[in-house]
């Protein structure tokens, strides 16, 4: 199997590595986990997330912040309805496990929000 944009593995110049996941060597899998590979347009989603997450804030408020670590990025943001005994959705933004920021993603908050239950983002 070839990874399009396969890091650091180029069939007609370098042998193949050796297999660390099904028929894939190591360069091959962590291009598969690499998202520019895979959406070229991913630069204009973010900017578009950012974008959404500033205007669903106006009409949701800031978010409370819970840390549940050391560091200012360790935190949930938390948007709250006011609905009674309301359902919670937590959604983790991914960010390739090792990037980006809760805020960028207050824009699912708000579909959620307005149909009676409460966000909690990571």
């Amino acid at each position: 199997m070839e990874t399009p944009g396969a890091v650091g593995h180029d069939p007609g110049t370098s042998q193949k590595g050796s297999r660390v996941w099904l028929d894939m060597d190591q360069a091959e899998l962590d291009a598969a986990y690499t998202q520019s590979v895979w959406a070229p347009n991913r630069e204009q989603l973010f900017a578009r997330h950012r974008s959404n997450s500033e205007i669903a804030r106006t009409y949701l408020g800031a978010p409370q912040r819970y840390a549940y670590g050391a560091t200012p990025i360790e935190a949930l943001d938390v948007y709250r309805t006011t609905r009674p005994s309301a359902p919670i959705n937590i959604f983790i933004h991914g960010g390739a496990w090792r990037g980006g920021l809760a805020k960028h993603y207050a824009f699912a908050a708000e579909l959620f929000v307005n149909a009676g239950a409460h966000f909690v983002g990571a």
